[in-house]
């Protein structure tokens, strides 16, 4: 089992402003160009399991005032290691499409996305005021026992 290299320009998924400056609600178009893990293989069985956190404020880490929040849901989705990709929203109570199998030995590219975007508790939250906003990604790929 070799793990691939983020190729391109790094494992940073780069969102830039999260809220619309006329409304001050969640961009609507806010996306990041995927992250390709080049190179990894299994020379065995195996599963791909994504997982993800939403995306928080660094900063503003108390209760937030009514009618805004501190969190923005998203989906992250890890495809091409499996024929229907890995699949986990940040928003959902259980995430059975987070693990996929393969059932053949396999090298190739995963191709990694986020988007969905969604700030948590509806769409009339505004965010809280913050620099910082940081979610995780994590992708797994482990020999299927």
């Amino acid at each position: 089992m070799r793990r691939g290299i983020v190729s391109g320009t790094g494992s940073t998924f780069a969102l830039g402003v999260l809220i619309d400056v006329n409304t001050g609600l969640l961009r609507t178009d806010l996306a990041a160009p995927p992250k390709v893990l080049a190179g990894s293989f299994c020379s065995s069985r195996s599963t791909i399991t994504v997982n993800a956190t939403p995306l928080a404020a660094q900063t503003f880490t108390t209760t937030p005032p009514t009618g805004f929040s501190r969190s923005v849901n998203y989906t992250a989705t890890a495809a091409g290691w499996t024929t229907t990709a890995a699949s986990f929203s940040t928003s959902a109570t259980t995430n059975p499409a987070a693990v996929q199998s393969r059932l053949t030995a396999f090298s190739g590219d995963i191709t990694v996305s986020i988007g969905g975007f969604s700030t948590a508790g509806g769409a009339t939250q505004r965010l809280v005021a913050d620099t910082n906003y940081q979610g995780n990604v994590t992708v797994t790929l482990a020999v299927a026992s």
